[in-house]
């Protein structure tokens, strides 16, 4: 069965969400709400024309903020897609804000966006074919994970280089103030590391979205 890195097909129940809406408000208070993640709460197509058309994300990740769409949030997520580089070639403001008309007025979406080899190395030889594999155990002992040179050159010059430019764009969207950070899934297991490491007083939730 084919399945998309960091993928999550349950959906979100209506107390689940309050649940989490309340706790999060109670923990962000006087903290600026960063949420990093792979997939995020914008993602764009392209029309028969060619048009760029925004969508707001239906996944679980995004499901769980929906109660919270009257407090800000800065979004940092992936270009996971050609439509959606585009959207951050052509879509972005001075600061790097995604201009939409999906989302929450109090939200902003902003993406990072790398070069192709970059992103192939970091998703098709670090996330997709190991970790993904590893976390959900189905590896076969004797035989798999075969990691050689190019796992090691994959690690260090894509997924080190993805994490790191989310953690840069995270320090950006601070802009001096205390934070608090919900990141999300095994794409992005260094930043919470890298966050820190700048801002040692900020509050830091990682999760794991595998079963």
């Amino acid at each position: 069965m084919a399945h998309k890195s960091g993928d999550f097909s349950n959906s979100v129940s209506n107390s689940e969400a309050s649940n989490f809406a309340a706790m999060m408000k109670k923990l962000i208070s006087g903290r600026k709400l960063i949420v990093a993640s792979n997939r995020g709460a914008l993602n764009f197509s392209e029309d028969s024309s060619g048009k760029l058309v925004a969508r707001r994300d239906t996944s679980r990740s995004s499901e769980l903020f929906e109660p919270l769409s009257d407090e800000p949030i800065s979004w940092i997520t992936g270009a996971v897609s050609a439509a959606d580089r585009n959207a951050a070639d052509t879509q972005a403001d001075d600061l790097g804000i995604i201009r939409n008309d999906v989302l929450p007025d109090d939200w902003n979406v902003r993406f990072v966006s790398l070069p192709r080899r970059v992103h192939h190395k970091f998703y098709n030889v670090i996330c997709n074919p190991l970790l993904w594999f590893l976390l959900h155990r189905s590896w076969s002992p004797t035989f798999t994970p075969n990691i050689g040179k190019q796992e090691h050159d994959a690690l260090e010059r894509g997924y080190r280089v993805v994490n790191q430019s989310f953690a840069d764009r995270i320090s950006d969207s601070a802009d001096g103030s205390q934070i608090a950070l919900i990141c999300r899934d095994y794409q992005l297991m260094l930043v919470p590391g890298m966050v820190r490491k700048r801002h040692p007083d900020s509050l830091i939730h990682f999760s794991f979205e595998t079963p």
